[in-house]
């Protein structure tokens, strides 16, 4: 099978063949935990660099500042620029897709709005934007709930909408 080799009084086998393919697992190991690891750093498992979206450009009537990938979870943010004359009564009103917003807990919304209307297939934040300048930035902070693919819909009242997946890990 191998060669016989005699160290300090012991017989030992050696099985060479068994050896290299050994070594050749550990190697294709030590390179997929690298890539794991490579993965998670640039954002590819959660939040970071290659995670980080945003949709539309800059002077867009509405945009939304998002992670595309995240956890199940994980307290998080997604930001709605918006960029929009205000009604004749000072307010702004933006919506977000019911469905996006149910696989969340909302934790907070900065600024407050001043009202909240739920629609049967969205829900419409009213904000007043007396005191504020615009482009006006919301935050929403957020946990994922439900892990998969999520797909979201932002929009103005009566105006433009953008639309943007994520995918949860568990």
């Amino acid at each position: 099978m191998g060669d016989d080799e005699t160290y300090d009084g012991l017989t030992l086998e050696e099985n060479m063949p068994f050896h290299r393919r050994e070594w050749s697992g550990q190697r294709v190991g030590w390179v997929g935990m690298a890539l794991f690891l490579l993965a998670g750093v640039v954002g590819l498992l959660g939040p970071g660099p290659m995670s980080h979206r945003m949709t539309g450009r800059p002077g867009d009537a509405v945009r939304v500042d998002y992670f595309r990938f995240d956890r199940f979870h994980r307290d998080g943010t997604f930001r709605i620029e918006i960029n929009a004359k205000p009604s004749d009564d000072g307010t702004v009103r933006v919506w977000v897709d019911r469905d996006y917003v149910e696989a969340l807990e909302i934790r907070s919304i900065s600024p407050e709005p001043v009202r909240q209307v739920a629609r049967e297939d969205r829900i419409v934040y009213e904000f007043a934007t007396a005191a504020l300048k615009l482009p006006l930035t919301v935050t929403f902070s957020v946990s994922a709930e439900e892990f998969g693919g999520l797909r979201g819909t932002v929009g103005l009242v009566d105006g433009p909408e953008v639309a943007f997946e994520q995918l949860v890990f568990p």
